[in-house]
Parts: structure tokens; C-alpha cells; sequence
């Protein structure tokens, strides 16, 4: 399989998995990447792989739902994390960060609570 191959797959992945195991919408996804709503249906739809200067975010967006996936059993209860203010995150909800393409924030405090860290 070539690199860009892997890259569409990896892409139309990403996005399928956020909207289910994240609950994010086409929008979210699009303000978490720094791209428009359509350019997210493209990576799902057409098999269309992320531009360089948007592969980073994708990439943060993927590490982040594999932390989630270690920390939660189900998505329902990724989403209902989500959505709750967390106190390591000065109170702001990680979705509120994630769609301000903050996600590193989020990941800094699921990698402390992999890591034995208390809310």
C-alpha cells in the first residue's frame, strides 16, 4: 500500500472515529483541524488525505482517541467526559478545547490519568 494510500485510509478513519467514539460533528472536526466542514466530508467521502500543514492536528486528533479508548470502556461515556468540566483543564470541557485545536491540553491530562493522575 503506498504512503498516500495510507494516509487517505488513516484520514476517513480519523473523522469515522471521532464522530463516534468523540461524538464531533463534521464542524468540530473541521475547527479541531483548522479546515472547513466540506474538507472533512472530502477525508471521509472521497478518500481525500489531509494537506501538511493539517496532517499535524489529524495526528494529535488520532493520539487523542487512542487515550480515550485506553481510558474509557464505551463511547458513551468518552462523550460524557467530553462534555464535563474538568478541574485539570482550569473547568473547560476537553470538546470546548479539541474545537479550539487545543487538543494537546486534553492529551497532557489523559496521559496524567494514565499515568495515575487525579482530577
Amino acid at each position: 500500500m503506498s504512503v498516500a494510500r495510507v494516509r487517505r485510509v488513516v484520514a476517513g478513519n480519523t473523522v469515522r472515529d471521532a464522530r463516534e467514539w468523540m461524538g464531533l460533528s463534521d464542524s468540530e472536526i473541521a475547527s479541531a483541524t483548522g479546515v472547513h466542514r466540506r474538507t472533512v466530508q472530502r477525508w471521509l467521502n472521497s478518500g481525500a488525505a489531509p494537506q501538511p500543514q493539517h496532517a499535524f492536528a489529524m495526528e494529535r486528533l488520532r493520539e487523542l482517541m487512542h487515550l480515550l479508548r485506553d481510558s474509557f470502556v464505551t463511547p458513551e461515556a468518552v462523550q460524557e467526559w467530553l462534555h464535563s468540566p474538568v478541574p485539570l483543564l482550569r473547568g473547560r470541557t476537553p470538546a470546548s478545547l479539541i474545537q479550539e485545536n487545543r487538543s494537546d491540553e486534553v492529551i497532557a491530562v489523559l496521559a496524567g490519568l494514565a499515568a495515575g493522575a487525579h482530577t
